[in-house]
């Protein structure tokens, strides 16, 4: 006997289909189009972060079905949470293992039910209901249709209080910080003209904190950057009164792919990283920032 699924459950594994290649169809320039779904180790980067996930904790059946719902996920959601979504499943089947349980809708509606009680983040909850729910679709065995209804009405986690994401601040930097950071760009501006000694980690931080502060970009959209992304839409002879702006990426792409949003670019700013991407001999399909295996560290 298995030690997770009865007999009937192993052959519906069986009978599963898993696309050899699982494509990202939300993928950007810099994005991993697509990986292998008959290794054991994904290994992708997306959204300005690298992502690895190891199936060498269960045996084939256990895998295939974690496999088969990640791909399932995929195809209409972001990657970018695919080993969160992944861990949260990977937890469920250790605690059923670990406690004998049989792995049926009846085991996974007490371990929802613990997790509405949770306080905090309730990610869990819902990756957790959205397994489920594909077992159901599939008519998986131990999982019927009429499970369905029943798992609608489960106590849910409460609601955050969404008050405390849109109050009214009177700004987020405080005004010495942002005297401080005008004016070092101002500077470095003058330093830029009149060709002083530039170090080349100053002039890459200075760009990147001049774009972010300009446009308020989060690391994700730092990350699908690419330097044609910075135009320069008026031009001049004497380089006065030019006008830049900046391709911004969506951070959230959801399950559609968005067109970038034209953003205006002060010319303070905007020289700074020419100056950068001249320096570093960036050229128009790179990435304007080469940002590492996560961005957000970077």
């Amino acid at each position: 006997t298995h030690r997770l699924f009865n007999p009937l459950q192993l052959q519906q594994i069986e009978s599963f289909h898993i696309p050899p290649v699982i494509r990202f169809l939300l993928a950007d320039r810099f994005d991993t189009k697509f990986i292998s779904s008959k290794l054991d180790r994904w290994d992708f980067n997306y959204a300005g972060k690298q992502i690895v996930i190891e199936f060498n904790e269960f045996d084939e059946y256990e895998n295939k079905l974690l496999k088969y719902f990640l791909a399932y996920y995929i195809q209409i959601n972001s990657p970018s949470n695919l080993i969160i979504y992944y861990l949260d499943i990977k937890n469920c089947f250790n605690y059923l293992i670990d406690n004998n349980k049989e792995f049926s809708y009846k085991s996974f509606e007490k371990i929802l039910v613990n997790e509405a009680k949770r306080e905090g983040n309730h990610r869990v909850y819902f990756a957790i209901k959205f397994f489920v729910k594909l077992l159901i679709s599939k008519n998986f065995n131990q999982f019927n249709e009429s499970d369905e209804n029943e798992l609608e009405i489960l106590p849910r986690p409460l609601n955050f209080n969404s008050h405390l994401y849109y109050q009214e601040f009177d700004d987020p930097i405080d005004l010495p910080t942002i005297t401080l950071i005008q004016n070092g760009l101002l500077k470095l501006n003058a330093d830029i003209k009149n060709s002083l000694a530039i170090s080349d980690e100053t002039l890459r931080n200075s760009a990147l904190l001049g774009l972010v502060y300009s446009t308020g970009m989060r690391p994700v959209q730092i990350s699908k950057l690419s330097v044609q992304d910075i135009r320069i839409d008026t031009y001049s002879e004497n380089g006065e009164f030019m006008r830049f702006s900046v391709l911004v990426p969506y951070a959230k792409q959801g399950r559609y792919k968005h067109s970038k949003v034209v953003i205006k670019l002060p010319q303070e700013t905007a020289s700074i990283i020419l100056a950068y991407v001249k320096r570093f001999g960036r050229i128009p399909n790179q990435p304007l920032f080469d940002v590492g295996k996560d961005a957000v560290e970077f």
